[in-house]
């Protein structure tokens, strides 16, 4: 289930072509979306945020971002009609085709070496495309993911032969078996009671009956729509003893 957050949410920054994405607020069917950008690309609402770089010469580069104005336009429209759920979907993809844009035109040299060591993450959403954006994403930063569209397909790949995943990424409002039930399942198994699970919703935890931390309780929390950066960067922590809600 995907719901846009009312919680503004920290910057994503996309360094090498310049662009920030932020949500700024939320409420009911207006949503403010910032995006600071170069100075050649269309703003289309006049709160958004701007830039005083100076324009790519890059011809692909030009024709790259005039996608990016066309998934903003697209989210601004979503939200105003109040279809949250394909807006935030919109917003993913944005977000994937950012990545990608950024990535391909950094300089060679200028492309670090992954720092860390890769990452296996399942993945338990039912909603096919944020599923498999999600995933996407996460493949992007060295992870090595899974995916499963429910609670009980989830339990069934965790009592496979399969390499145990070091996270799981775990929607709570799903079919079949929901991301609570699921919880307590992996928390009462001898076997699975110390897997690392990081929660994703677009309700807070206590809405949902979960707590973060301790014996029972979800690792981590990360409320709907994500943010990415912050994700990997729990990901590629999670062995480190702390519990956070973020």
């Amino acid at each position: 289930m995907l719901v846009v957050s009312r919680r503004c949410d920290e910057e994503i920054v996309f360094p090498t072509i310049g662009v920030t994405v932020k949500i700024l607020q939320a409420t009911g069917n207006r949503t403010r979306l910032g995006i600071q950008a170069p100075a050649n690309i269309q703003i289309i609402r006049g709160e958004l945020l701007t830039s005083s770089e100076p324009p790519p010469s890059n011809h692909k580069l030009r024709n790259d971002l005039n996608a990016i104005t066309l998934f903003i336009e697209m989210y601004e429209r979503l939200v105003s009609r109040g279809d949250l759920d394909r807006a935030h979907q919109t917003y993913l993809q944005m977000l994937t085709r950012l990545k990608e844009i950024d990535r391909n035109h950094a300089p060679l040299e200028a492309i670090p070496e992954e720092p860390h060591p890769m990452a296996r993450v399942l993945i338990v959403e039912d909603d096919d495309n944020e599923r498999e954006l999600l995933a996407g994403l996460l493949r992007m930063d060295g992870c090595v993911v899974d995916t499963v569209p429910d609670g009980e397909q989830a339990l069934v790949r965790l009592s496979s032969t399969e390499p145990r995943p070091d996270v799981v990424l775990l929607d709570m409002m799903m079919p079949k078996l929901n991301g609570p039930q699921m919880l307590s399942m992996i928390r009462k198994s001898s076997k699975l009671n110390d897997l690392t699970v990081f929660g994703m919703s677009g309700h807070r935890a206590d809405e949902v009956g979960v707590t973060v931390g301790g014996r029972d309780g979800i690792n981590a929390w990360f409320e709907k729509p994500l943010n990415p950066n912050r994700l990997v960067e729990a990901i590629h922590q999670h062995q480190m003893p702390s519990t956070v809600a973020l």
